[in-house]
């Protein structure tokens, strides 16, 4: 494995007061348009090469290897350490679906009743982190300023330690307090709004995910992208400098959605969907690099599977699929120390999961109608 010793930068008090855990992503742009990007981070500090030296803050190795057929290849797939096992549920009659932070939290949310409103531990366990409601695709379609997903965030915050609480976390339609105990509050936040556009020229299909830092009222946005194809199958993205491939899924048009997927870090020698505009152009910087993996030989960050999808309610709730994500750090089992990485990843995991059940195939399960807890 090759280790990327990225540690994500300090966003405000917020990131000290919750210790977040090891990343990848660095420092996000923090702006106030919704097209600040990471990639504008280049223009401040280049794309590292192969043994430049690099800073204490963001150091990056890149190692030439040779794989078992004699190949050549680098790879910064990051040094994991723990694999953090995220299930997507939903409860009934509610709407959309959640991804809780482990089985454990998911199985106390369960004998909670589902309830959002009562901290009862410093963990905040039994607790989602992520919730995700689709919205109206036709609306998206036709005016293309709509989003099609909405994904909003729970935050463990201990006021005793975030001086700037009160204003990272004022509560208006973008931040909503759910549940306190002490110092310690729960807040569920707006985290990311995900607009689709299609090319109609190139059949390709872009997705803009605009994320928000907490509820500060400036510099809070940047934004990332994904790039699928109305045919093909496979979908890139990027974080930081890692090119990243959801490896398995459909294509928009398919009529079959796919029950298992995987997140993969690409070589360096191999293109990216993201730095081409057509098809043409990919295919031509394909054939350029002959000697380079298959993709399915390449290092997996993250892996989707709906096998452990139920049918029948228990305690009202559905699961729908289990995302497993490799962490750079030790696991938690609750709201504390989810990196960025896992935020952002996770959110991507939660829109192509929604495209593809609503595919035909031999396990599907429907949760249009199925969704979040009685407090929220």
């Amino acid at each position: 494995m090759y280790k990327v010793k990225n540690i994500v930068g300090k966003l405000g008090h917020q990131e000290s007061s919750q210790s977040q855990g090891k990343s990848v992503l660095k420092d996000p742009i923090r702006s106030d348009s919704e097209v600040a990007s990471l990639a504008e981070r280049s223009s401040e500090s280049p794309k590292l090469l192969k043994g430049e030296s690099v800073n204490s803050l963001s150091a990056i190795e890149v190692r030439a290897n040779v794989d078992l057929h004699g190949k050549e290849f680098s790879n910064r797939c990051p040094d994991f350490e723990d694999v953090r096992n995220v299930p997507f549920a939903s409860t009934v009659l509610g709407k959309g679906f959640m991804a809780f932070p482990s089985e454990n939290s998911y199985t106390k949310f369960r004998q909670n009743k589902r309830r959002l409103d009562c901290l009862n531990d410093t963990q905040a366990v039994g607790f989602p982190f992520l919730h995700a409601v689709s919205l109206n695709l036709f609306k998206s379609l036709i005016h293309g300023k709509a989003p099609v997903m909405k994904i909003h965030r729970f935050a463990l915050v201990d006021t005793s330690r975030d001086e700037d609480w009160a204003v990272n976390y004022k509560e208006d339609e973008h931040c909503q307090l759910l549940a306190s105990n002490g110092d310690l509050r729960v807040y569920k936040l707006t985290f990311c709004e995900i607009f689709q556009h299609i090319e109609s020229k190139t059949s390709h299909v872009e997705y803009r995910l605009v994320f928000r830092i907490d509820n500060r009222p400036t510099r809070n946005l940047f934004c990332l992208k994904m790039l699928g194809h109305i045919l093909h199958s496979d979908c890139d993205t990027r974080v930081d400098d890692l090119a990243l491939r959801w490896y398995g899924v459909s294509g928009l048009a398919s009529s079959f959605g796919a029950s298992k997927f995987d997140l993969r870090v690409l070589d360096d020698n191999i293109p990216s969907f993201l730095d081409y505009l057509t098809d043409k152009e990919y295919s031509d910087a394909r054939k350029k690099v002959p000697n380079s993996r298959h993709v399915a030989k390449l290092p997996i960050w993250a892996t989707y599977s709906d096998e452990s999808s139920t049918v029948i309610p228990k305690n009202r709730t559905l699961k729908h699929a289990n995302f497993k994500i490799n962490e750079m750090s030790h696991c938690s089992e609750s709201l504390r120390d989810i990196p960025w990485d896992t935020l952002i990843l996770t959110s991507m995991c939660m829109l192509l999961h929604d495209i593809e059940s609503k595919k035909e195939k031999a396990t599907s399960h429907r949760y249009s109608t199925l969704g979040l807890a009685l407090a929220v």
